[in-house]
């Protein structure tokens, strides 16, 4: 294999691993304040960073990696290199299927005959509360695909909480978890995430669970007095589900 290929497949596979990792970096760092900014335009701002620093990076390393090994390795050292290009490159390949795999989605779980609901009390302080709270917070399955509706007929007071119900329908899944979104007086919207200690597949009705607080997950929010409650429900076909949220 030549010089000038053996150092463009060395390059090939660690630019994009340099280019990553310095945009992790960027994005691990604290970045102070922002003030005239919202939520939204803060994240888009770190994401663009993120994205001209990975680039940049990985176009660098790659420029310097290609230029060094054809001009300064000796050829004696390229046996070597190849066996190294050859694990790294299977490194990329195990990494893809494992995200690959960890966030793969399959079908909800379908019971014959029955219509299957995964009902979701939001409890939010009522300082956060500035005005009707289904237009303000925003409900999905984790990973996958849902449908949500909101009943803000249903709202009640709960002393310094106000509980909104949701009827959320699973179409695709990866796990069980909520995906909750926040939109704050400024138009900025804030993620949530909780998971639900529920079975893979339900035998059947599953009553409400206590109150649950998000957990603690790379760009999601910790906890802040926002929490759920949730319970899975089965409904005859062709009768007419009429919600019954729990009384407390």
């Amino acid at each position: 294999m030549s010089r000038t290929l053996i150092a463009l497949v060395t390059a090939a596979w660690i630019a994009p691993l340099i280019g990553l990792a310095c945009a992790y970096v960027y994005k691990s760092a604290p970045h102070g304040p922002t003030p005239g900014l919202t939520g939204g335009e803060r994240t888009l701002g770190i994401a663009i960073g993120m994205f001209l620093i990975g680039v940049l990076s990985g176009l660098l390393t790659f420029a310097a990696i290609t230029i060094g090994l054809r001009s300064y390795v000796p050829q004696s050292m390229y046996t070597a290199i190849t066996v190294v290009d050859v694990l790294g490159i299977l490194g990329w390949c195990v990494w893809g299927i494992m995200t690959a795999a960890a966030s793969a989605q399959h079908d909800a779980p379908v019971y014959p005959g029955q219509r299957a609901t995964l009902d979701v009390e939001i409890r939010a302080p009522k300082d956060r509360i500035h005005q009707r709270m289904s237009s303000i917070f925003f409900t999905s399955i984790g990973v996958g695909a849902s449908n949500e509706v909101k009943h803000q007929e249903l709202v009640r007071e709960n002393g310094d909480f106000e509980i909104l119900p949701v009827e959320v329908t699973v179409l695709t899944m990866h796990s069980w978890a909520i995906h909750l979104m926040y939109q704050d007086p400024r138009n900025s919207v804030w993620n949530y995430w909780f998971d639900l200690n529920l079975p893979d597949v339900p035998a059947g009705n599953v009553p409400w669970s206590d109150w649950i607080e998000p957990i603690i997950k790379s760009e999601y929010l910790p906890p802040d007095g926002i929490t759920i409650r949730y319970r899975w429900t089965l409904t005859p076909e062709g009768e007419t589900r009429v919600y019954r949220p729990k009384c407390s």
